[in-house]
């Protein structure tokens, strides 16, 4: 046997798997408070074989055959604190706890509740509920059936937390949150399958100064999402906008501002997954898209020149 399998094998026997701990223990202790933990290994030890919960996750864990799953862990009550004898606990559960707290949950618990009832530290009953994500929530039953609405609640949070998220700069960088009570994944699937969500449906911020929170948000289609864009909007530079008139939807692309400002593309279409299609094509080509739906008038190409080069010619007189 060789050193590394040695070193594998003896991290699965409590000294070993101790040693490993106290170990991290002590890094993190010197990187966040600058200090050592106040106890040694052996008062670690100690304290592990006399703590019945430590020694059962330990033997489940053995039985496991060692998966990550049921692997123990020691983690602190009060995160604000570093690590002490009286502030460490065993934060791993075995199977059946881990039942009975969705079952606690289902039955609508919240997190302190249910710590309280289980004797669970809050951070533990956090972590196992939102903080692992859809994988572990999955297994438990709680997100099986509503995989969107997880999507949903983790580009929310990326979107107004994550630096480093695409969409950042339109809403964390100008101030947008997400109302703590929705940082709990759970507590966001319980308010949007009561308020009416649809898989059709996206999540809408009606007043869009504000962040998102139950008072603040509705479920609304992705037609009514881009029309109530349109209209926020304004007259920006080179921006497209979709209008509903009866029963057709009109599709605009404009350029400059002020006096400036050119229709540089109108065109009629008869539903609005043509209008769409009509804008994306666009915003892509630069050019329509030819619709024979009886409401846009078929022009020459040669007349359609005619009409750029004036346009071009106005633009040209206004900036003078």
């Amino acid at each position: 046997m060789n050193h590394q399998e040695y070193k594998k094998q003896h991290g699965k026997t409590i000294d070993g798997f101790l040693t490993n701990v106290y170990s991290n223990q002590r890094n993190s202790n010197r990187r966040r408070f600058g200090v050592n933990p106040d106890y040694s290994l052996d008062d670690l030890r100690e304290w592990a074989y006399s703590n019945e919960k430590f020694m059962s996750v330990y033997g489940e864990w053995e039985k496991q055959g060692y998966g990550k799953d049921m692997k123990p862990k020691i983690i602190r009550v009060d995160l604000g604190e570093p690590y002490s004898i009286l502030n460490i606990a065993c934060g791993k559960l075995v199977r059946h706890d881990v039942d009975e707290l969705v079952s606690l949950r289902k039955a609508g618990g919240t997190n302190k509740e249910i710590g309280e009832a289980l004797n669970i530290p809050l951070s533990t009953v956090s972590r196992l509920l939102t903080a692992k994500g859809y994988r572990q929530n999955a297994k438990r039953g709680i997100f099986t059936n509503h995989k969107r609405i997880y999507r949903i609640h983790q580009a929310m949070m990326q979107r107004c937390y994550s630096e480093s998220y695409k969409g950042f700069k339109y809403y964390g960088a100008k101030g947008i949150t997400v109302d703590e009570e929705w940082h709990d994944n759970v507590s966001f699937l319980e308010w949007s399958l009561e308020h009416g969500y649809e898989d059709h449906l996206t999540i809408d911020r009606i007043d869009e100064t504000k962040g998102y929170s139950p008072d603040n948000c509705q479920w609304i289609t992705q037609h009514e999402q881009i029309l109530k864009q349109n209209r926020n909007k304004g007259r920006s530079k080179d921006s497209h906008h979709i209008y509903e008139n009866g029963n057709r939807f009109i599709v605009e692309f404009i350029v400059g501002t002020g006096k400036n400002r050119v229709v540089k593309c109108r065109q009629y279409c008869t539903s609005f997954e043509e209008a769409v299609k009509h804008r994306d094509h666009f915003a892509k080509y630069g050019k329509e898209l030819e619709f024979d739906n009886g409401y846009t008038p078929k022009v020459s190409a040669k007349k359609l020149e005619l009409q750029r080069r004036r346009r071009r010619e106005l633009v040209k007189s206004r900036v003078k």
